[in-house]
């Protein structure tokens, strides 16, 4: 598989939309399936939607603990609480449109 030849030099993420875009893909709209596949094609880590986690937060659990990296995007990324959360529950990287916002937002709680 392709996959693996590049893994030692470009990092390869599954991307998964975590059940909110409806696709043929199960990979794609179960983070369970997305993992699974991760894990079975040796990628780094998977890429989902913001919102599990942001409502589940102990997922990020399992999926590091199955030794994948684990990166969120989406809307619910440009609050800074729902970034917070993430990263106390283990998220390694966040996605968000509005940087400096997020940004400034976190180092004031600080």
């Amino acid at each position: 598989m392709m996959l693996r030849l590049k893994q030692p030099i470009i990092p390869v993420f599954f991307l998964t939309e975590a059940e909110k875009v409806e696709t043929p893909d199960p990979r794609r709209q179960s983070l369970h399936a997305a993992v699974t596949w991760a894990r079975k094609s040796h990628c780094w880590g998977i890429v989902t939607e913001s919102w599990p986690l942001i409502t589940a937060p102990e997922i990020a659990k399992h999926v590091k603990s199955q030794g994948l990296m684990l990166v969120t995007y989406g809307a619910g990324n440009n609050d800074s609480d729902n970034v917070v959360t993430q990263e106390l529950a283990g998220v390694d990287g966040v996605c968000v449109d509005h940087v400096a916002h997020v940004v400034k937002s976190i180092r004031e709680r600080n």
